[in-house]
């Protein structure tokens, strides 16, 4: 489960960085120095990120729009969820039942994400 969440987390940096390419020139510097920021913690980069993203959801596909607050929110709760715990572990067992869900979730998310990644990345930018 650790390592599923590490995945997640290197998709939802690279989907980060990918939105650039619907931004224009001069809010783009901004917005990198921001989700690059090595010391900050991901929840931090998270919101600068989703905060841009609703700023230009009207110029994604309804497929990536739809439901894509929710998805958005479920990746970082399960971040929240197992980073915390691989980075500072608890001693708190993952319920088998629990593990399952998520490991089949996180497929579903990183489908959406890399989707989503993919997108960006053929837009040019605004």
């Amino acid at each position: 489960m650790v390592f599923a969440a590490a995945v997640m987390l290197g998709v939802a940096l690279e989907v980060a960085t990918a939105l650039t390419r619907i931004m224009t020139e001069p809010e783009r510097p901004h917005y990198l120095q921001v989700i690059e920021l090595r010391k900050q913690n991901y929840v931090a980069t998270f919101e600068a990120f989703q905060q841009k993203l609703r700023s230009k959801k009207d110029r994604l596909p309804k497929e990536l729009s739809d439901g894509l607050d929710l998805t958005l929110n479920a990746v970082a709760d399960l971040l929240r969820l197992y980073r915390n715990d691989a980075g500072h572990p608890s001693g708190k067992k993952v319920d088998r039942g629990d593990c399952f869900i998520h490991l089949r979730m996180f497929v579903c998310y990183a489908q959406k994400l890399y989707l989503f990644k993919t997108t960006l990345e053929e837009r040019t930018h605004a």
